[in-house]
């Protein structure tokens, strides 16, 4: 996803750009909407949970373990076919919404 995205991607207003930021300097997200959380962070889960939260960061895995744990809001997989599973209670405490739309074509834990 980080090569697909190098040097932005612009869809209609929004235009993504990637940088990785070590769990060692978690200050760097702030100004950041969405995070990917790697599946090599769970020793490190609760950190970027609360630097999320604390601004109200978007975060997206494929770690389904995340967000069951409520550490993430949002977990794609897509093995046979994709599933995305969005976390209730971790969306609300980094105060992020989802339109009805979204939310009927997800599931919600």
């Amino acid at each position: 996803m980080e090569r697909m995205l190098t040097g932005g991607f612009t869809l209609g207003r929004a235009t993504l750009r990637t940088r990785r930021v070590a769990v060692s300097n978690l200050g760097q997200l702030t100004g950041t909407k969405a995070a990917f959380v790697t599946m090599g962070l769970r020793a490190h889960q609760d950190e970027v949970a609360a630097a999320a939260s604390a601004q109200s960061i978007l975060t997206i895995t494929a770690d389904a373990g995340c967000v069951v744990a409520g550490k993430c809001i949002v977990g794609i997989s897509g093995a046979s076919k994709t599933q995305i599973i969005v976390n209730k209670a971790a969306a609300r405490r980094s105060g992020i919404r989802f339109g009805s739309a979204f939310l009927m074509l997800v599931k919600e834990i």
